[in-house]
């Protein structure tokens, strides 16, 4: 598979589509009738409906294969075009990496991302741009392999537990309004993490996404597509 889909060389593209929409949807009357609404207080359920096809779909050619990806999403409206946001999400999947010393990776974690999230267009409802807070935890099990000349390669298991990271992230998001209570919302994000500790340079780590060849300090960024209900 070639090495930019491993370093999500589409997302610059999706990115540019994200901007044509937001800049679109700032001239285009919303279709929102929730937005138009003056009351405050609206709270709303997603959950993210694309993290998880990738791996279904390309299985052993992506990152990460075999992957359950669960990410509930609780977005409160406090005022017009202001939210708070509460995510929860949990991670099992393994990556597969050849070239390394630790080929195999077995993830297992969960993540929490809690912040405010700003309409970008004027109060239309269509852009959002949101900041949070980021704390997760990982554990890590699989096979290492050390080449060997004389008596061939040596292999054996390895497990890493407690493997904690704080961090932060932003996001844009685009909402498309299915009907008055549903809501299909793509999101770009970019995720900054530090782990507190952990010997293994992990692959992928929960909350992030895709950090091979990083250490402590771990950056990652994508894509992703949530279906959220309005509740109330």
């Amino acid at each position: 598979m070639p090495s930019s889909l491993r370093t999500f060389g589409l997302i610059p593209l999706l990115l540019c589509g994200l901007s044509i929409h937001l800049c679109a949807g700032q001239s285009t009357p919303t279709p929102d009738t929730v937005a138009q609404r003056p009351y405050l207080h609206q709270l709303s359920l997603g959950l993210d409906v694309f993290k998880s096809v990738p791996s279904v779909v390309l299985g052993k050619y992506y990152f990460i294969t075999n992957a359950a990806i669960i990410e509930p999403v609780l977005r409160h409206r406090t005022r017009r075009g202001h939210y708070n946001q509460l995510l929860l999400g949990y991670v099992r999947g393994t990556s597969i990496e050849p070239s390394e010393t630790i080929a195999r990776q077995q993830v297992q974690g969960w993540y929490l991302k809690a912040g405010p999230d700003w309409d970008i267009t004027r109060r239309r409802g269509y852009g959002y741009f949101g900041l949070s807070a980021v704390v997760a935890g990982a554990s890590y099990r699989g096979t290492f392999r050390i080449p060997g000349r004389t008596f061939g390669d040596y292999e054996g298991p390895f497990r890493e537990r407690g493997n904690l990271a704080w961090g932060g992230e932003f996001t844009l998001a685009r909402n498309f309004y299915l009907s008055d209570r549903w809501m299909l919302r793509w999101l770009f994000r970019g995720t900054v993490l530090r782990r507190t500790q952990g010997e293994l340079r992990p692959h992928y780590y929960p909350g992030a996404g895709y950090t091979l060849g990083m250490y402590r300090r771990l950056f990652s960024y994508g894509s992703t597509l949530q279906l959220h209900y309005r509740l109330r």
